[in-house]
């Protein structure tokens, strides 16, 4: 079982060539974050400067080269073009590929999917956090899967009582954006999730690769990065991430979830190319481990110290109160509300 990070291809012409792929790409159970929904082939120039998405005949060439199994929609831009994702479900459905997270209502995102690969089953659930920008679903909202503690938790344990002899994966949409180190909420809530019985988690969200840690003996990989996410292309071509940005890994899962590869590209822009350099242990790779250094007691220090130092976005950590979180949540709005003004009036460049 493969997972791969952020997926957004945009129209078939010009979509990323992937380089030197792995064999196990093609016959492995793959599983990604869908960022956007997927739209007619005709819609795909009209709308670059609306969202993120991927057309139907790029989605149908990346599934020729990638044997993708199921897809993450807990994300912040699966309803950027609205709240109808009928036709992105029933694409998926004529796939063969199996999807969750996001839905009409709260019941419809929770879904979780099950199935069987290599003898072993598996269950998986995707949720998102309304901190990075995702829709909550309600009772009768459309949204996606709300990550909050006592959400996750709450299904964790109904989940492992339904299915007691699946492996259970957990996927978080999560983090700051270019951030290299994942929140204190992020970690503490992990390792909670895995208290509670979870075999694996993993995260998408900041765009860029987060380190990896072994709690009580289970994995948690907190950031994949992206995969193929076209930049200078969306929202008129301005999207962009910085140069680090540009490393992007996948997991390679054992079927117990007990041992894990870690397959390494470089994303070229200029080249329109997303190439394959190597693979690695994850505690072979000292790009991962010199990510993961800081994880253990006295994690909220390092954070503190060693987090990408952005103006006016606090911290969050899973003691903090609801009021705490509550007024924090409330100043991460403004502040986004803030940069999109930047942005329409051209006062800050989107990267």
């Amino acid at each position: 079982m493969i997972f791969i990070g952020d997926i957004s291809l945009g129209a078939l012409e010009g979509l990323p060539e992937l380089i030197n792929l792995p064999a196990d790409f093609k016959k492995d159970y793959v599983i990604g974050n869908l960022e956007g929904q997927i739209i007619d082939d005709s819609l795909a120039h009209v709308l670059l400067n609306k969202s993120l998405y991927s057309a139907v005949g790029a989605f149908d060439r990346f599934h020729e080269q990638v044997n993708l199994k199921a897809v993450l929609l807990a994300n912040n831009h699966i309803f950027d073009l609205g709240p109808d994702l009928q036709k992105t479900k029933e694409k998926l459905i004529s796939s063969n590929i199996l999807f969750t997270g996001a839905g009409n209502n709260i019941d419809d995102s929770k879904k979780e999917i099950a199935f069987t690969n290599e003898g072993v089953d598996y269950v998986l659930l995707s949720f998102g956090w309304e901190v990075v920008g995702c829709k909550n679903a309600e009772k009768n909202i459309y949204g996606v899967n709300p990550l909050d503690s006592t959400n996750i938790i709450k299904q964790i344990s109904e989940i492992k009582s339904r299915y007691a002899n699946h492996l259970m994966i957990v996927c978080f949409h999560w983090g700051v954006e270019l951030d290299q180190y994942p929140q204190p909420y992020s970690v503490g809530l992990a390792h909670r999730c895995i208290d509670t019985g979870v075999d694996l988690i993993i995260g998408t969200h900041p765009h860029c690769v987060q380190g990896f840690e072994v709690y009580n003996s289970k994995y948690i990989f907190y950031s994949l990065g992206n995969f193929i996410l076209r930049e200078n292309y969306f929202l008129n071509k301005k999207l962009r991430y910085p140069g680090y940005c540009n490393i992007q890994i996948c997991v390679k899962a054992s079927p117990r979830l007990d041992e894990f590869k870690v397959y390494f590209f470089i994303n070229n822009a200029f080249l329109n190319k997303v190439k394959f350099v190597g693979s690695f242990s994850p505690q072979s790779s000292d790009y991962l481990v010199e990510l993961s250094k800081g994880f253990g007691e006295k994690y909220d220090a390092f954070y503190r110290v060693n987090k990408r130092k952005t103006l006016f976005l606090p911290t969050l950590f899973l003691n903090d109160s609801n009021a705490t979180i509550y007024v924090k949540k409330k100043i991460i709005k403004l502040r986004g509300l803030f940069i999109a003004l930047l942005l329409r009036f051209k006062l800050k460049r989107l990267t």
